[in-house]
């Protein structure tokens, strides 16, 4: 045992916050810090509340003996049922949030012949008959502690409408007295206060924490409810009476007429409050339980919206995705590579017409479904004004659909950017990270046009860093360092980007059309990118052109026909199929057509510079 202790203080356990700069780190430790738990009861009444807790949970594992213990068991049974409905119906936020404490706190009496001094949360979660409590198990995990049930919230909406028209009226009459004014304020403040001020939520997200830590089977089942609270932005359909009950608070009980923009932003606001709670309990639990790093991307992925789901959802999903790396930055390049995939399934849809317009792409299943309602359209005889509609229609999904492309690349390189901002070595990481995802998903995907922009501002962000430490070396150090740091300054990224594109475009081995792509992409490289040197842009072109003509000299010389033997017929004796071969010619040749074509496209880009370093 001592030997095994000294061989694992020796090779600790790797730590995931190791990935990040130390400054980071304490900067990440306290922003995802959970708060702790406020608003408990005075000592009496909360050490009463949790007797009855107790008395509750324990009646569903005592069988009583006599008469007088099956009156007591009979009412436990009562508060483990209300303790049921009071979770799943959420119709007394005080009573609730106090109960939640009282669970993770409260024991049973040393006394009592089973679990005697046990904690009641061990014996809901680690008790082996804890199938017993799988419907409490069930409710706590499904419950949402940000806001009332909807059938609550429509009442609380329609009591404050009734109140709102009653005040109104005495007012006009005469000023109504300071007691009835404070009580109306009680009246809704009490009620939706323990979600506005948190205490609700953070006694529910404490409560998560103690089950995962209390056993950790639950911890795929609490990530997923803590994914799930992440994501319901809107507040489903009674966002506008959560509003209204809101402002009501924030406003201290009375009537004050604000913009919808004030509100919307107050409203952005709790968004942005309950994100934070959320994150900083999924960054507890993970710390607790480091197994639930290895689970939780997966759960990332599975829940991320549909592309034709609105831009808001799916910019908020990409930035919760985001900020999960702030404290598990070893899923890194799984996430980022996720966002790439959903932002290429929104780029091949997107068509760039021969005018430079741009259009949808449908498939053809749409297009039945379409062809079906014209035909539908014209029997109606509305056909002029069916196809105006479509034409909006398709124009207004053609700038949704880039918006969201826009957005969630900006956002990744928003990422990228942060991530360089103080890290020197950043760029050669992430291209490390990106550089499989740009293999596996970009460069084998077929009309992808601008999520591979992702390697180009990598690599700019490398030629930025070395460019100003090469200018502090040179005015730092003498000539003998600037000549070996001149050679470290053309070890660049693009470089190394462009290599890897020339061995993909001469791999036999690969398929043709990933190295048609290949060429491609190196060719809109070095075109594009004006930090890439002269001497690559000649060493790329070289090696393209050099294949060409070694790709040449295996087919034989074809005999030129002379000018006799055009007169004498020869020729027109020959099958004259000319676009057929030609067809066939192409597609026999086609990456030779590519290579070429890719070094002609780099020339008539960067032709001068290239030819002003070869002279």
């Amino acid at each position: 045992e001592e030997e095994e202790e000294e061989e694992d203080a020796l090779n600790p356990p790797p730590n995931p916050w190791e990935v990040l700069p130390p400054a980071q780190q304490e900067e990440t430790s306290s922003i995802f810090h959970l708060p702790k738990t406020k608003g408990y009861p005075p000592p009496e009444e909360y050490a009463l509340l949790e007797q009855f807790v107790a008395n509750s949970v324990q009646s569903q594992h005592l069988k009583p003996s006599n008469g007088e213990e099956e009156k007591r068991y009979e009412e436990a049974a009562r508060g483990y049922h209300a303790l049921l409905d009071l979770i799943r119906l959420r119709d007394d936020a005080m009573a609730l949030r106090n109960t939640l404490l009282a669970m993770r706190t409260s024991c049973f009496a040393s006394s009592t012949t089973a679990g005697g001094g046990e904690s009641v949360l061990h014996t809901i979660a680690c008790r082996g008959d804890r199938r017993v409590h799988a419907r409490l198990i069930h409710y706590i995990l499904r419950m949402n502690p940000f806001k009332p049930h909807t059938k609550e919230l429509k009442k609380l909406h329609d009591a404050f409408i009734i109140n709102t028209v009653a005040t109104k009226k005495s007012l006009k009459k005469k000023t109504p007295s300071k007691s009835k004014i404070q009580e109306r304020k009680l009246m809704y403040q009490n009620i939706i206060l323990p979600y506005i001020d948190s205490s609700l939520p953070d006694a529910y997200l404490h409560l998560l924490v103690a089950f995962t830590s209390a056993n950790p089977v639950f911890l795929t089942g609490v990530i997923k409810q803590l994914w799930t609270l992440l994501q319901d932005r809107t507040f489903g359909g009674g966002r506008g009476e959560w509003k209204d009950l809101v402002e009501y608070n924030y406003n201290d009980g009375e009537q004050k007429e604000e913009g919808e923009e004030k509100k919307e932003d107050r409203m952005h606001v709790l968004d942005m409050q309950r994100a934070q709670r959320i994150h900083a309990t999924l960054a507890t639990i993970l710390r607790l339980c480091p197994r639930g790093n290895t689970e939780i991307f997966s759960i990332l992925a599975s829940g991320f919206p549909f592309k034709l789901t609105s831009l808001d959802d799916q910019v908020w999903y990409a930035k919760q995705c985001l900020s999960v790396l702030r404290y598990v930055p070893t899923i890194q390049g799984a996430v980022l590579g996720l966002l790439l995939d959903k932002a290429l399934e929104i780029d091949v849809e997107i068509k760039v017409e021969e005018g430079g317009g741009v259009a949808i792409e449908i498939d053809d299943e749409e297009d039945e479904e379409d062809e079906m309602a014209g035909l539908f359209e014209l029997e109606m005889g509305d056909d002029k004004k069916a196809k105006k509609e479509n034409s909006v229609v398709e124009d207004v999904k053609v700038d949704d659909m880039a918006d969201k492309l826009d957005s969630i690349m900006l956002l990744v390189f928003q990422h990228l950017s942060a991530c360089c901002k103080n890290d020197v070595t950043a760029p050669k990481r992430l291209y490390k990270i990106m550089s499989p995802v740009f293999d596996s998903n970009i460069l084998t995907t077929h009309r992808c046009k601008f999520v591979q922009f992702v390697m180009f501002v990598i690599c700019g962000f490398d030629n930025d860093i070395s460019a100003i430490h090469h200018n502090n070396n040179h005015i730092a150090t003498s000539d003998s360092h600037d000549n070996d740091d001149g050679e470290h300054h053309q070890s660049k990224l693009y470089r190394e980007f462009a290599a890897k594109l020339i061995d993909i475009v001469l791999d036999p081995y690969r398929a043709t059309v990933t190295r048609q792509s290949a060429a491609c992409y190196l060719a809109s490289f070095m075109s594009r990118a004006s930090y890439v040197c002269p001497e690559t842009i000649c060493e790329s072109v070289s090696a393209m052109l050099r294949w060409a003509e070694a790709y040449m000299d295996t087919f034989p010389k074809p005999r030129m026909s002379s000018a006799n033997d055009t007169n004498s017929g020869i020729s027109s004796s020959r099958p004259r199929n000319g676009m057929n071969n030609m067809r066939e010619q192409c597609e026999m040749h086609s990456l030779f057509y590519t290579v070429c074509q890719a070094a002609y496209y780099t020339m008539c880009f960067r032709g001068v510079e290239a030819t002003q370093y070869f002279n």
